[in-house]
């Protein structure tokens, strides 16, 4: 995998890790994107300490935001059923 300027990756952990901003041309770790509210330093290659070990950090693939993940939606819908209601007590009925 390679990091592209401006996307959004998932870890290896599932959280959301970006915009990806390109720091040096010349840093082994020259990627920076934020997880967390934290500034992460990646490789070009994704690995995020080693790329001979997997890190929880490491990026995995391209973001998906769950909305974008297919045609379903959930809709919630609040409707008045019918039948007899009272609202509050009548006092002027006796």
């Amino acid at each position: 995998m390679r990091i592209e300027a401006g996307k959004y990756y998932k870890t290896r952990d599932g959280q959301k890790a970006g915009p990806a901003v390109r720091c040096s041309e010349t840093v082994i770790q020259s990627w920076k994107l934020m997880v967390n509210t934290y500034p992460r330093y990646y490789n070009s290659d994704g690995s995020w300490m080693s790329p001979e070990q997997d890190e929880p950090l490491d990026l995995v693939a391209l973001w998906q935001d769950p909305a974008s993940q297919g045609p379903v939606r959930t809709k919630t819908v609040k409707e008045i059923t019918p039948g007899k209601w009272k609202i509050w007590p009548d006092y002027n009925r006796r």
